[in-house]
């Protein structure tokens, strides 16, 4: 993937994945470095926010990836996906009323097929752990 990335630099599709592998690997701040870069050539793009708030969610940045990912949302409010991550950072960072309010509106939006993952999503938030106690 860096390879890809030093051929040319400025593509969207070879550079999110790159930032992704290196949160993988804990390197959170090349990734974080990876998506600013491409963030100042292309803007704040969907698919940038979302990785963003992903590398944050990694480095344990669970705030910052909750702001991230409220940017997304209130650009595509209807995303239940996202919604869910939203409340899984959220939860992580011990915001648990904010959490069981993103996971109520992603349960509402979510297809069928999906909801299931809401459900058993939301029955830990609602049981707590020690960030919400």
């Amino acid at each position: 993937l860096s390879h890809a990335v030093s051929i040319d630099s400025t593509r969207l599709s070879a550079a999110l994945p790159l930032a992704l592998a290196l949160a993988r690997l804990g390197r959170t701040q090349e990734a974080l470095a990876a998506v600013d870069n491409m963030t100042k050539l292309h803007g704040e793009t969907r698919g940038l926010l979302l990785v963003r708030g992903e590398v944050l969610m990694r480095g344990r940045n669970f705030a910052g990836a909750v702001e991230a990912l409220m940017d997304l949302i209130r650009r595509e409010p209807e995303v239940w996906s996202v919604r869910l991550m939203v409340a899984e950072a959220a939860f992580e960072a011990g915001r648990c009323e904010f959490a069981l309010a993103q996971t109520d509106t992603a349960l509402s939006l979510a297809p069928e097929a999906e909801k299931a993952t809401v459900i058993a999503f939301r029955s830990r938030v609602a049981n707590g752990n020690a960030n919400c106690k």
